[in-house]
């Protein structure tokens, strides 16, 4: 079993932030004191290795990521997700805090700023903002599982709140007491299976390619016999779907190619129903996983190898 780290951060303060104004979706920007926290965090990130990280609309979360950033080269793939965006406080958007306290009084400032079922008027309360960053989490876990590699988030103060209760599975009083600092990240461990090619896993590589080669002779014979043909066939379709471990790992995909590849050579044959399986193997793949740019490049690599470019496969042709 593997671990990968989830490595989440509040953006910089804003000029918004230090007069005491309600933020949420208005696009502050971070102040010289905002700047500051958000080398801080780098610096604090540095030593740090991630591949994927997340960020929000708002410019103050693509600025503090853009400081991390600096020094992770190793980080390609970035992911605008609004789910983790600030809590919307609809109509008190860009409003004072103290003008707010002054009309309304404080019993309902505290109501409005930190009730967990509260929220002003076209806006969204800690509840609200729990469901979607609860729907987050659960494609990020996805996500970790697929990749296997480290993420960091570039996210809000009320997101955060809600993305620890729900990780550290706090309750609601606790949550809302917590102050989420400007220069602080919190680091999170998921397991994901470290997919390898097990002994399971080679027995089904040597019944796989044996059904096809069994294909492969039957159809060179002097009088191909299409029931067994068609039969063996079936089989091996019967086999893909039941066996996810190739829609996760494409190591293990192209294994299978290669060997089938290898006794097409041996047997000096290149028959057009090679290419329909590989067709249909790859449409199987394109619907069973989401598939990384890296993912996309190794496939082109693959299919050039082995001079495959002119297969029309799904994947590389939709819009991913």
């Amino acid at each position: 079993m593997k671990k990968v780290k989830i490595y989440l951060f509040r953006h910089g303060e804003t000029f918004y932030n230090e007069k005491g104004i309600f933020t949420g979706w208005k696009n502050a920007k971070l102040s010289p004191k905002g700047m500051k926290s958000a080398r801080k965090i780098a610096m604090k990130l540095k030593d740090k290795k991630f591949e994927i990280a997340f960020y929000t609309r708002l410019s103050r979360s693509k600025d503090t990521l853009k400081e991390v950033l600096k020094f992770h080269p190793e980080c390609k793939k970035l992911i605008k997700d609004d789910r983790m965006i600030e809590r919307n406080y609809g109509i008190l958007n860009g409003t004072s805090h103290e003008n707010f306290i002054r009309k309304f009084g404080k019993e309902k400032y505290d109501k409005i700023h930190r009730g967990f079922d509260t929220k002003a008027k076209g806006g969204e309360s800690f509840a609200m903002v729990e469901k979607r960053v609860k729907s987050f989490i659960k494609d990020l876990r996805k996500i970790l599982k697929r990749e296997k590699k480290n993420v960091a988030i570039s996210a809000h103060g009320n997101s955060i709140r809600l993305f620890r209760k729900i990780m550290e599975k706090a309750t609601r009083e606790q949550a809302i007491k917590w102050i989420i600092p400007y220069d602080k990240y919190y680091e999170y461990s998921i397991k994901v299976k470290n997919l390898k090619i097990v002994k399971k896993d080679k027995k089904f590589i040597e019944k796989f390619v044996n059904l096809y080669i069994n294909i492969i002779d039957l159809e060179i014979s002097e009088k191909p016999n299409k029931v067994k043909i068609k039969e063996r066939y079936n089989q091996i379709k019967s086999l893909l779907p039941h066996y996810p471990i190739l829609f996760e790992d494409l190591n293990l995909l192209y294994k299978i190619f290669n060997k089938l590849i290898e006794t097409k050579r041996r047997k000096n044959i290149l028959e057009p129903s090679f290419y329909a399986f590989l067709d249909w193997t790859f449409e199987m793949l394109y619907k069973n996983k989401e598939i990384s740019k890296i993912e996309l490049e190794k496939l082109k690599d693959w299919l050039s190898r082995f001079n495959l470019e002119h297969m029309k496969v799904p994947i590389l042709t939709s819009n991913v």
